[in-house]
């Protein structure tokens, strides 16, 4: 039977989501400079949202073991749909560094693609500890006989693949009839978004271009 209503452990996710917009405004407010306690400082709130990931994980766990489909995927909604915005400001930095490659400067071949490997792989990990309410959900979904094993693998790909991951978790809710208002607003800003993106990226490529054939002219 479906348990609904408020659990304890949906303040894991909450917290988890908090952290992950929090750390870097709080990195913000640290004092800088190279001494051994600002870097101590950094390196605690960095950890943060890394500690609650596993949490996360574990929460997932004990979701799937004690808890209803619905605290999973309403977990999995928290998660996805909340950082939406997290996921686009951090893919567009990555881009930037990716992008200022091509600058016609030396040393930043060896800045740019490296720090935009780095944010896409810490991403990344950040983006599957997200997912394990997901994976939790289609599992108990294959438990309960609703979904068939091939399906389960399917979707489980996809959660681990920025964008598709958003996507998929909005067929899943879409198909059990949960939080529908909520997935075409989300639909709505993804597209609006993804418009943007693309217009902003086509304007750098032309810039960076323009900038490159006036320096070898």
């Amino acid at each position: 039977m479906e348990r609904t209503g408020f659990r304890v452990l949906y303040m894991v996710p909450i917290l988890y989501l908090v952290s992950l917009y929090a750390c870097p405004i709080l990195l913000g407010f640290l004092p800088q400079g190279q001494s051994e306690e600002a870097g101590s400082a950094a390196l605690t709130v960095m950890a943060i949202p890394f500690i609650l990931a596993v949490a996360n994980i574990a929460a997932a766990v004990v979701g799937y073991q004690s808890e209803s489909r619905a605290f999973l995927l309403n977990s999995a909604v928290l998660l996805k749909y909340g950082l939406v915005p997290f996921f686009v400001m951090g893919g567009a930095l990555a881009a930037g560094f990716a992008l200022s490659t091509f600058i016609p400067v030396p040393f930043m071949i060896f800045v740019g693609s490296p720090t935009a490997i780095f944010l896409s792989v810490v991403g990344w990990v950040l983006m599957a500890a997200g997912s394990a309410y997901s994976l939790a959900y289609l599992v108990a979904t294959q438990r309960d006989g609703i979904r068939s094993t091939a399906s389960v693998v399917v979707n489980a790909l996809l959660q681990f693949v920025f964008v598709t991951d958003v996507i998929d978790t909005m067929v899943l809710t879409w198909r059990v009839g949960r939080w529908r208002g909520l997935t075409i607003v989300v639909a709505i800003v993804i597209s609006i978004i993804a418009i943007s993106l693309m217009v902003g990226a086509g304007w750098v490529f032309s810039t960076i271009a323009s900038s490159v054939a006036a320096a070898a002219a």
